[in-house]
């Protein structure tokens, strides 16, 4: 399976806002998702194809903060580096947009993210 990774911009967004759309909708986030992802800096995916299978969004003010919110990877396509990969290129994006200080917090009721994101 070939896996193409992209970063979308606050410019480049409508082009993709549908299938972000898509994306997000299917873990149950509310129905009007849209300012969440509207308010995102970047949102980092993964396409197999033409959907998007693994996502996380950066939510910044471009300068001196950068906090990672939503990283989620479709069940079918879980242990396969993806949640990683998105991980390292949300972290780019922040450095690339000059941000100083980014911010991780996990639900505690997924115990295991502590570890996942320690791995990385």
């Amino acid at each position: 399976m070939s896996y193409r990774y992209q970063t979308i911009t606050q410019k480049d967004l409508p082009k993709y806002k549908d299938a972000v759309m898509e994306f997000f909708g299917s873990f149950r986030y509310p129905d009007d998702y849209s300012n969440a992802i509207n308010n995102s800096a970047f949102i980092c995916v993964c396409w197999d194809g033409n959907k998007i299978v693994g996502a996380g969004r950066v939510f910044s003010d471009l300068s001196r903060f950068g906090f990672f919110g939503d990283l989620n990877v479709k069940k079918a396509h879980q242990n396969k580096g993806i949640g990683k990969k998105l991980t390292k290129n949300m972290v780019q994006a922040c450095l690339s947009a000059n941000v100083r200080y980014i911010e991780l917090s996990t639900d505690p009721n997924f115990d295991w993210l502590e570890d996942f994101y320690k791995k990385i």
